[in-house]
């Protein structure tokens, strides 16, 4: 095989066979065909955006105007000071186009494109270890798909829809400190967009790029091999990451403070850490046995309560075998020079470091945020796994079959693929068992749990914004008031439809924040204040109902919703 510069394994492969590529189509079909199958599905229930989707949705829609987002989502990150988001506005960017059109299409973009993330996974998996090494990783890309849930590949809410995209990023890291290093800008693309969109997925993002960019360019430096830097990517990245992040930057520079220092400053807020508790229990749950990827989708309520459960001797015990037994195979592989097994393993390294960093430094007082906020440990647990698993296919598996008796000789020569490489000799009925096997696999996970939190809020939601646009006038400010139970689900449904439609929506309190500062009073008079009331509400003074909405599945929430328009009365102007 040719040596890529950096030492490692080349991105040259023997060009591939016609049934090589029939069974590569199949294995992504295999996976892309549940996850556009969610979308669809997600379009046809008549999905709406409410609660935190209205608010990105509605930011979206702000996008390339004058009120262009300068940050990213509101963000939890500073609830005990200065109000904080998260790190850019590429998550709005994101929304754009699909934030324009009908609802149905927001799920149902976010769905092509975690689609496309899961295609371009599996075809860097081939390039690394063929077809073998391809199949493992699309089954495993199913279990993600179980294990995460498939609302959460379809949903535009921001600790969710960085998780494909961290999986394409740590698909992309491993190719390029395997050798293809031309793939470092879209590796920043990618992990610029997932340090963007939550906070969460803070620490394997950067540990990944750091990792790419060290092991991938570091011995050119070290060693002074400038004609074998790769000037070209490097430069590509850098131009990439310029463009990714001139927005926050600037926002940095000209924000007093800034959000990046807000955020530094949430980071250092006194209070109590996730600590040495949460590593172990969280660790443990991850690099256990069963492996979470492999287990269905949790309840983010237990999923949150248990990840602080001190774990005890057997777990500890059992984490601490994982770790050596990772140690011990990655020592091997050096020693062997299997360049692939060494750079995947050190890339469920670099995801170990995050799981660690995440869950050392959660606030205590916001612990519930773990049912999302360490939601990608299930990913990590996937990456580790496969890690173990291909090491020990390759360096204990292989080389006892291709020594036992009568075993065929390796080639030598310098182009042919790794072990496991598509040149296996396949018959026509073994590519079509392949290819019928991954659709069949592929249609079936059509047919996974169906656990969507806040399916109950679409309809109220449609009928909400259709009463609010129908009882306000083009061009009309209008204040969107504080309304009790409602204020979180909905509120930020009436500013959307209203922004949507020509007019202009007035916010309050933290929603100013989540909205931009465009949405903040200015002192004028409004044209009306909208409220949201519950049944058995002392009426406003001079409120005027304009529609009444069942909310039968509102769990907590009154089953229905009064929606009211008030006089602005106030000196001056509430606007």
């Amino acid at each position: 095989m040719t040596e890529a510069p950096n030492g490692g394994e080349g991105s040259r492969r023997s060009p591939s066979s016609g049934r090589d590529r029939v069974v590569l189509a199949a294995l992504i079909a295999m996976v892309v065909i549940p996850v556009l199958g969610a979308g669809v599905r997600m379009a046809h229930s008549g999905w709406y955006p409410t609660f935190d989707d209205a608010v990105i949705a509605n930011r979206g829609y702000d996008v390339l105007t004058r009120h262009t987002p300068l940050v990213g989502q509101f963000s939890l990150a500073g609830a005990t000071g200065p109000s904080t988001h998260s790190l850019g506005p590429m998550l709005f960017w994101y929304n754009a186009l699909s934030a324009r059109g009908p609802a149905w299409g927001i799920p149902l973009f976010a769905s092509v494109v975690n689609a496309v993330c899961f295609g371009l996974v599996i075809w860097l998996a081939r390039r690394r270890g063929g077809l073998g090494v391809a199949a493992v990783t699309a089954l495993g890309c199913l279990a993600l798909v179980r294990s995460l849930g498939p609302v959460t590949m379809v949903e535009i809410w921001n600790p969710w829809i960085g998780l494909v995209p961290l999986i394409l990023l740590i698909f992309l890291v491993w190719s390029i400190i395997d050798g293809d290093r031309f793939l470092l800008p879209a590796a920043v693309f990618v992990g610029s967009f997932t340090l963007q969109g939550h906070l969460s997925v803070m620490f394997p993002s950067l540990f990944l790029l750091v990792l790419a960019v060290l092991w991938g360019w570091g011995p050119s430096v070290v060693r002074r091999r400038w004609p074998e830097f790769a000037w070209k990517p490097m430069v590509a990245a850098v131009v990439v990451g310029i463009v990714c992040w001139a927005i926050p930057v600037y926002q940095q520079l000209t924000g007093d403070p800034g959000n990046l220092t807000l955020l530094i400053r949430s980071g250092g807020e006194p209070g109590g850490r996730g600590g040495q508790v949460a590593v172990r229990a969280t660790l443990w749950r991850t690099l256990g046995m069963p492996p979470t990827f492999a287990q269905g989708e949790p309840d983010p309520l237990h999923f949150a309560s248990i990840s602080f459960f001190p774990a005890g001797w057997p777990q500890t015990v059992q984490t601490v075998a994982v770790f050596a037994l990772l140690i011990w195979l990655f020592v091997l592989a050096v020693r062997r020079g299997d360049h692939v097994v060494v750079t995947l393993l050190a890339v469920g390294g670099a995801l170990i470091a995050g799981m660690v960093a995440t869950a050392y430094t959660i606030p205590l007082d916001r612990g519930l945020v773990a049912g999302y906020t360490f939601r990608w440990f299930t990913i990590a647990s996937f990456v580790v796994w496969l890690g173990v698993g291909l090491a020990i296919a390759r360096l204990l598996v292989l080389p006892a079959w291709r020594t036992r008796p009568g075993a065929p000789p390796v080639s030598t020569d310098d182009q042919a693929e790794p072990a496991a490489a598509s040149g296996w000799p396949m018959s026509t009925g073994l590519v079509g068992a392949i290819v019928a096997g991954a659709l069949v696999l592929g249609v079936a996970a059509l047919a996974l749990p169906w656990k969507d939190q806040f399916d109950f809020s679409y309809r109220p939601g449609r009928e909400l914004g259709q009463a609010i646009v129908g009882a306000t006038e083009p061009g009309g400010t209008y204040l969107v008031g504080r309304s009790g139970r409602w204020d979180l689900g909905f509120t930020p449904v009436l500013a959307r439809e209203l922004r949507r439609h020509g007019r202009h929506p007035v916010a309050m309190g933290t929603r100013i924040e989540a909205l931009g500062p465009f949405y903040a009073p200015t002192g004028r008079r409004c044209d009306g204040i909208v409220l949201i009331q519950e049944p058995g509400d002392v009426p406003t003074p001079g409120a005027r109902r304009i529609a009444t909405i069942e909310v039968p599945d509102g769990g907590y929430l009154p089953k229905a919703m009064i929606l009211s328009m008030v006089p602005d009365e106030a000196p001056g102007g509430s606007c």
